[in-house]
């Protein structure tokens, strides 16, 4: 039943597997009730993580504090890590162009899958050897939106956790060699790799062995599946605006020309005309966050949710109010971020990528490394659709577990700005 006019912007839908949608006047309540009444970790965990006790759900989150300290001073080796695999797959290119030298990508999702799961494995476990179970985490659906619930209803339950727990599992015995828990050698004989800093200084910062089943893990998937996500709609979006893609080119070259070749700290902070685009990106590519009601509540507009009702925010019509972002909601503008005041590592009513109130406290750590990674792939690749001249078509958007652009492919030529 559709309660949009009666009910102040809130609806329910028969066919819904949420028991409410909150319009954008309800943005601020959504986002700013504590996890006691309305809850995310709630249904992450009933629906990826049931098996483990409250304890380790503690743990966890503390774990996940934890590791994000640890990525914060491992940067400088991430950044080491994607440009080398860059490079690597930019050479590895050169066989595939055609006469007039470029390449095809017929799905770029699969391409950017392919590169992100590279990264993270030599970023974290330094050896591929267990390259296919990395795949799977990946895999793994960490969303919790309209479509992931209900595509996990229909599948036997049970068989996905512990198809999601063995995967964690077999990550943990690669780390710990044999019923001696000994570290992996391919691992401590490796330089940098996170895993490699954990186990090193497991004993003197006290950190559990849990740390490989929840914090690791999930890092590997939130890396690939999210920023590998949000990057291919980003290199779709510059593809199909020949004028983005030359406002980012000739910002590269300007900081080139300033400060040579490397890309630095400072010159990440002065791509603000990347930083608009992939706000913008964002913008369009961001789906429903979901909640769990811990308690008996009313909405600001009198309606009563009940305990354990499930309600989620329409993230999508928001990003496309014209009351919020201006002319042309629907269209990919990055200058629009110009006008508004839109940072991309800021969490504002302009930028809900990151969720509002209590925002990801990722956020810097993934703005920074995007910002990095899609200048790098601009300076290495002419990213078009074929041809500037005329309009190839946009095809619009699939609503799924992530937001993707309906068209996949495009082509990228080799070039050094």
């Amino acid at each position: 039943m559709n309660l949009e006019k009666t009910a102040g912007h809130v609806t329910k839908f028969a066919s819904s597997i949420s028991d409410f949608s909150l319009g954008k006047s309800h943005l601020k309540f959504f986002t700013s009730l504590p996890e006691h009444v309305f809850s995310r970790t709630r249904v992450m965990k009933n629906m990826y993580n049931k098996r483990w006790t409250h304890k380790e759900h503690h743990q966890s989150y503390e774990l996940n504090n934890v590791f994000r300290f640890i990525l914060i001073a491992h940067n400088n080796y991430l950044y080491k890590i994607s440009e080398s695999i860059l490079e690597e797959k930019a050479f590895k290119d050169l066989d595939l162009f055609l006469d007039n030298e470029s390449v095809h990508i017929k799905n770029i999702y699969s391409y950017f899958h392919e590169i992100f799961t590279e990264i993270a494995i030599y970023e974290n476990l330094r050896y591929d050897a267990i390259y296919n179970s990395m795949n799977n985490i990946a895999t793994q659906s960490m969303s919790f939106g309209e479509i992931s619930l209900q595509r996990m209803l229909k599948l036997r339950f049970f068989d996905n956790l512990s198809h999601l727990e063995k995967t964690r599992k077999i990550l943990y015995n690669y780390i710990f060699k044999g019923s001696s828990k000994q570290p992996n050698r391919h691992i401590m004989d490796g330089n940098g790799c996170v895993a490699k800093f954990i186990l090193k200084n497991q004993a003197f910062f006290d950190i559990p062995d849990f740390i490989f089943k929840s914090a690791l893990p999930d890092y590997i998937n939130t890396f690939i599946s999210f920023i590998g996500t949000k990057m291919s709609n980003l290199i779709m979006d510059i593809s199909l605006y020949p004028n983005v893609r030359k406002e980012l080119e000739a910002e590269q070259r300007s900081l080139i020309k300033k400060y040579g070749r490397s890309i630095t700290s400072k010159q990440i902070d002065e791509m603000v005309y990347l930083d608009a685009a992939i706000t913008e990106s964002l913008r369009l590519g961001t789906n429903n966050p979901m909640k769990e009601a811990i308690c008996d509540s009313y909405l600001p507009n009198g309606a009563f949710v009940q305990k354990s009702s499930l309600v989620k925010f329409t993230t999508i019509s928001y990003n496309r109010s014209s009351e919020i972002y201006g002319r042309d909601p629907h269209c990919y503008i990055p200058e629009r971020h110009f006008e508004l005041g839109t940072k991309l590592e800021e969490s504002s009513l302009t930028n809900i990528a990151w969720g509002l109130g209590r925002p990801c406290p990722y956020r810097q750590y993934c703005a920074r490394y995007m910002k990095y990674f899609a200048a790098l792939f601009i300076r290495l690749y002419n990213i078009t659709q074929g041809s500037d001249n005329g309009y190839t078509g946009h095809q619009g958007y699939i609503f799924d577990i992530h937001v993707l652009h309906a068209k996949k492919n495009l082509f990228l030529s080799r070039r050094d700005l």
